[in-house]
């Protein structure tokens, strides 16, 4: 399981977990993959995003984290 639950108020609010040594190795932007695996990866991690915080500002902080993953890995 990859996600956070705490409990607030009442309510569960859930976000995703990330282990503190995960290096975010993205596949970079000149790779021989087809481009619809990085299309994929791209959609597939931000539909992940949302499903799974349910806060929105939780969402907008790992939408954040992916790209600047992603820019560090040489994608524009």
């Amino acid at each position: 399981m990859d996600l956070t639950i705490t409990i607030v108020d009442g309510k569960i609010e859930t976000t995703i977990f990330e282990k503190a040594q995960n290096l975010y190795l993205y596949i970079p932007p000149h790779s021989s993959h087809p481009r619809g695996v990085l299309t994929g990866l791209i959609c597939g991690q931000v539909l992940r995003f949302c499903r799974l915080c349910s806060k929105r500002s939780d969402t907008n902080k790992k939408i954040q984290e992916f790209a600047k993953g992603l820019m560090d890995r040489g994608h524009t």
